[in-house]
């Protein structure tokens, strides 16, 4: 008698572990449909206002006006930089102050041109920002000579959809020796600022 009811026993266990595989869950399946990915941009947009600074002199310091940077970027926050290109020093003639050996003594009044003026090597810029559109001129560029400005140098982060404001800020050299900067009298320098917006 006990070998029959092991043997059922065994039966009933076997039984139970092929009838578990055979038995269903409830499962359902829907599917998301309309799906996509679609790119932001990067924009930087500038207000094109020039840079310009006219009737400098020994001992002057300024700004020019503000120059708007827009990051038009709906969700891209970006570190905005510039680099000084295509400095061009004009020597537009020679007063007598600055052609005087005693005062100035430009010796390359007798060729005026392009390339021969001195302006650039007495005049320092920087520039201050105001990143956050907040009107507060946050950050400041220190200033260096115009014509030693190379490479590229940041300014800081404008983020997405924000209008910073940017000036360009200057000194004119007021040297102690009398008569040095003569020889300036006149000269202009023309340049480019390259800003860059480059993704954080």
């Amino acid at each position: 008698m006990k070998k029959i009811i092991l043997s059922l026993a065994a039966i009933v266990a076997v039984g139970a572990v092929a009838g578990y595989g055979s038995y269903a869950l409830w499962s359902d399946t829907e599917t998301s449909t309309g799906n996509s990915i679609t790119a932001d941009k990067l924009d930087l947009v500038l207000a094109s206002v020039p840079l310009t600074i006219a009737n400098v002199h020994p001992g002057q310091t300024g700004s020019s006006a503000a120059m708007t940077a827009k990051n038009d970027s709906n969700t891209v926050n970006g570190t905005l930089t510039y680099t000084v290109t295509g400095l061009v020093d004009n020597e537009n003639g020679c007063v007598e102050p600055e052609s005087n050996p005693a005062e100035g003594n430009d010796l390359t009044c007798g060729t005026p041109g392009a390339g021969l003026g001195e302006l650039s090597g007495h005049v320092k810029v920087g520039f201050i920002a105001d990143l956050n559109g907040d009107g507060t001129y946050e950050t400041t560029i220190p200033e260096a000579y115009l014509n030693t400005l190379s490479g590229t140098t940041t300014i800081g982060t404008v983020a997405a959809g924000v209008t910073a404001s940017v000036q360009m800020t200057y000194t004119v050299d007021n040297s102690v020796t009398p008569f040095a900067d003569n020889i300036f009298m006149t000269d202009s320098s023309t340049f480019d600022v390259n800003f860059n917006l480059t993704q954080i």
